[in-house]
């Protein structure tokens, strides 16, 4: 919000965040103007000794923190076993 905030500040002429995310500066801030949200890398991580120790990098993904986006599904179905 911060880097939004100084963005609009620094572009009056912007009158919506969208618009404001497709100029030239919001290019460069690295923030999606359809999700208004940045990528994010994936680690996953064990804590040791009171320090996180990455064991998995999984690259780069589009940020969705409200799961806008539809989820793979599982083809098999779980049935419960008694």
């Amino acid at each position: 919000m911060h880097l939004l905030a100084e963005m609009l500040e620094q572009s009056p002429e912007v009158q919506n965040i969208t618009d404001l995310l497709r100029s030239q500066a919001g290019l460069l801030s690295g923030i999606d103007p359809r999700t208004h949200h940045s990528p994010q890398q994936v680690l996953i991580a064990r804590a040791e000794q009171g320090a996180f120790r990455v064991i998995h990098q999984g690259g780069v993904v589009a940020g969705d923190p409200y799961l806008t986006h539809d989820l793979p599904r599982s083809p098999r179905r779980l049935r419960v076993v008694s």
